[in-house]
């Protein structure tokens, strides 16, 4: 059964409450970290600036910031992607911090891009599902490359689906991952096709894709 997913829904306040949806297995939403404060946000701050150009204009940053605990909430019971999207530092311990408490970690997903923060994640939280996000060619052939290599072992992954072209190329994938999602999944006969590839989880930013 392919897993669907409402990508981005839990950036804003207003979205998150489709979480409950029918149609939906669970959301996705972007996790940042800061000055040791994790939090939730649709945008990348403009450098410096304490301001975002986003959908509603120029806003200020700290307008549409959502705490994590407000996301964990909204989602309880389904399936959160948590995409790791800081800029700089350490966003591991933050992280930690945040999962720990969980009785039930199982419906969390942290999708990273970075393996050195994947490796301390697991360290720390060895039951916590943590996926390799590849959002490039490059890293994709680097992640296939370590497998066929053995420098790498098999984990889930999450791929845009503008990277899969036909259905060798998902078996290819999926027989050397633990599982495969696919992002940014933008009309209804492409997340068919993907599912009848074998994609396990589809990540999508309209309902209709669903």
């Amino acid at each position: 059964m392919v897993l669907r997913i409402l990508q981005g829904a839990g950036n804003f306040r207003d979205t998150l409450l489709l979480a409950r949806h029918e149609v939906v297995d669970g959301i996705s939403a972007d996790l940042w970290v800061r000055d040791g404060e994790a939090f939730v946000h649709h945008a990348r701050r403009l450098g410096p600036l304490r301001y975002t150009v986003s959908r509603a204009g120029i806003r200020r940053y700290d307008r549409d910031r959502i705490p994590v605990e407000v996301v964990l909430s909204a989602a309880e019971g389904r399936l959160l992607v948590l995409d790791v999207r800081t800029e700089s530092g350490d966003p591991a311990p933050e992280i930690a911090r945040i999962v720990y408490p969980l009785h039930d970690r199982s419906r969390i997903v942290v999708a990273c891009e970075e393996r050195s923060l994947m490796d301390r994640l697991r360290a720390w939280q060895p039951d916590l599902p943590v996926a390799h996000a590849l959002p490039t060619e490059g890293a994709l052939r680097r992640y296939i490359q370590g497998r066929i290599n053995g420098s790498l072992p098999p984990m889930p992954v999450i791929v845009p689906e503008a990277l899969l072209h036909t259905p060798h190329e998902l078996a290819s994938l999926a027989a050397r991952s633990a599982s495969v999602g696919v992002r940014n999944v933008r009309t209804p006969a492409r997340a068919a096709e993907l599912a009848a590839w074998g994609a396990d989880l589809i990540m999508a930013p309209t309902l209709d894709v669903l």
